[in-house]
């Protein structure tokens, strides 16, 4: 259990010892120019790269505060006709990178069961 994990002192030794990290997240925008505009003046990340994909109707762009090789991003798709989400619904993944694909479905585990007892995200 998580309160097992943090009596123990592991919580906070854990981070230093784990070769996981998060590379993007994606989020589905209505205006992708627009959204561009917001994270790169509110936030001042850079555009990292972007594409337009028009056989599957889709365009998106990459953004961070540095290259997607050592720092997280943001990806941002607009999927053509689609110029507003409700809130929630414009979320889409997430991935993770680690090392040792071994240890993945004691992290899916962890996962389930911190949902388990707060309910999902």
């Amino acid at each position: 259990k998580l309160a097992d994990v943090a009596s123990n002192g592991e919580l906070l030794d854990w981070p230093k010892n784990d070769t996981r990290r998060f590379f993007h997240v994606v989020y589905r925008v209505g205006d992708l120019d627009r959204t561009i505009k917001f994270y790169t003046e509110c936030f001042g990340m850079k555009v990292s790269r972007q594409r337009d994909v028009p056989k599957e109707k889709y365009s998106n762009a990459f953004m961070g505060f540095g290259s997607e090789k050592s720092h997280f991003a943001v990806e941002l798709t607009y999927n053509y006709g689609v110029s507003s989400y409700d809130i929630g619904d414009g979320f889409g993944h997430f991935t993770i990178s680690t090392q040792d694909a071994s240890l993945l479905p004691s992290f899916i585990f962890r996962f389930q069961e911190i949902n388990k007892m707060h309910g999902s995200p």
